[in-house]
C-alpha cells in the first residue's frame, strides 16, 4: 500500500515506515503531523475520488531540522565589471510515515 501526498509545492509518493526530507513545516521534533492524500494504492486499486480521500489520512513523525547543502547563484555581465554571488541554504525536516489510514 501507497499514497501520494503533497507538501511544499511537491508531491511524494509513500509507504508505510519511509523516511523523507521535505521542504520546513512548522511542527517541533516529535510531533505528529497529517497530510491528506491525493491518491492511495491498496495493491489492488487506485483511490483518486475526493470524498474518499477526505476520510483517509497519512500520518507522519517530524525527525529533524536541518538545512540542505549551499546553493551559490552567480550574476555577471560581460565586460561591464559587474559580478556578484549569493548563496542559499535551505531549510528541510525528516519526516517518518507511520501510517496510512483509508
Amino acid at each position: 500500500m501507497y499514497a501520494v501526498i503533497k507538501t511544499g509545492g511537491k508531491q511524494y509518493r509513500v509507504k508505510k515506515d519511509d523516511k523523507i526530507i521535505v521542504e520546513k513545516i512548522d511542527a517541533k521534533t516529535g510531533d505528529e503531523i497529517e497530510f491528506t492524500p491525493l491518491a492511495i494504492n491498496d495493491g489492488k486499486k487506485l483511490i483518486t475520488d475526493k470524498e474518499k480521500l477526505n476520510n483517509s489520512k497519512v500520518i507522519c513523525d517530524v525527525g529533524a531540522h536541518f538545512k540542505d547543502k549551499k546553493i551559490t547563484v552567480g550574476y555577471h555581465k560581460k565586460r561591464k565589471g559587474y559580478k556578484r554571488t549569493h548563496g542559499h541554504r535551505q531549510q528541510k525536516v525528516a519526516l517518518t510515515v507511520k501510517s496510512i489510514q483509508v
